[in-house]
């Protein structure tokens, strides 16, 4: 409504002003002066206290706050293609087959992280890499030339920021996977522990991968394969794995400057297991661990009456009778 008013007012205002530069017109209308502003309205101001301090900190944002050149907001369009994935997606897991042998478990890892890092390598980096020669114009003012030889520093300080956005969205794309990973542990954090006697649709979940009980010759204890601790140790690898599938990813320097490519230095910030929230989704994951093997040792009870058949017991009569 506020814009149809300025609309409606400044459309009679330029008919009027339109109409008033005929001279016979104000003269049949009666009107014998008429202002005109032939130049827009000066405005005459006091020096204000402020106004050395502004462009202080204007010159010294220019030279110092890079985030928000082209350059360095084109680098999140960019990003938009490589983070709708996951280092260790859940739905490949489910296509390849749920339960899961270990064995097969761990190839699935082993392949998931490694494609991926590829992506970011071959395609991620190179592509980031390709923005900069194309929009060199950009940040050409921090450049060396000729002229104006400005200081590394500053050359430096512009790459840092490049190298901090670039690492910002790097640890979205590990925590994005880790937390995606943790959703499905979470499925199972009730556990499997069985009160009373075992029926059938007990529990809904699919096993996350397959455990196998396998009797000891000559004895009635049955063991596991894996066992608990190598089940712990392979839960755990995962989101150690995905945090060291991104690891060591060079910075663009190392494509852009031929002194700085192999420097072991120059690469991108990524997320360190020692981190607060990595050390919780441990932890959680230890502790689920443990909720769900009551299940297993519980149902192995169930054998024990078949125990003449482990311990060679039933072997030995057999030999006997004949």
């Amino acid at each position: 409504m506020k814009y149809e008013k300025n609309y409606d007012f400044a459309s009679r205002k330029i008919l009027l002003d339109y109409i008033m530069m005929d001279p016979d017109e104000l003269k049949r209308i009666g009107i014998t002066n008429y202002y005109r502003p032939d130049y827009s309205s000066m405005l005459i101001r006091g020096p204000v206290p402020w106004h050395h301090m502004t462009i202080i900190n204007k010159e010294r944002l220019i030279h110092n706050l890079y985030i928000f050149r082209e350059s360095i907001l084109k680098l999140d369009k960019v990003w938009k293609k490589y983070s709708k994935g996951y280092i260790f997606p859940i739905k490949n897991l489910k296509r390849v087959g749920i339960p899961i042998k270990p064995k097969y478990l761990q190839e699935f890892l082993e392949k998931s992280c490694e494609q991926f890092r590829c992506k970011l390598v071959d395609e991620w980096i190179v592509e980031c890499a390709d923005l900069f020669l194309e929009i060199n114009e950009n940040f050409r003012d921090i450049l060396p030339t000729h002229d104006l030889n400005p200081s590394d520093h500053q050359i430096q300080k512009f790459f840092d920021c490049v190298a901090a956005t670039m690492s910002r969205q790097l640890r979205q794309a590990v925590f994005k996977s880790l937390k995606h990973y943790m959703n499905k542990i979470l499925e199972y954090k009730n556990g499997n522990k069985i009160d009373a006697e075992y029926k059938n649709n007990m529990f809904i979940n699919l096993p996350f991968f397959i455990l196998k009980a396998v009797p000891n010759p000559n004895s009635t204890e049955i063991s596991f394969e894996p066992t608990r601790e190598d089940c712990l140790i392979l839960l755990l690898s995962i989101p150690r794995k995905i945090i060291k599938a991104v690891e060591d990813i060079p910075r663009i320097e190392q494509l852009l400057v031929k002194e700085y490519k192999g420097d072991s230095n120059m690469v991108l910030k990524n997320v360190h297991e020692s981190e607060e929230e990595v050390q919780n989704m441990l932890v959680e994951i230890g502790n689920i661990l443990e909720n769900n093997f009551p299940g297993p040792e519980t149902f192995i009870t169930y054998y024990e009456i078949y125990s003449y058949l482990l311990n060679g017991t039933e072997t030995e009569a057999l030999n006997t009778f004949f």
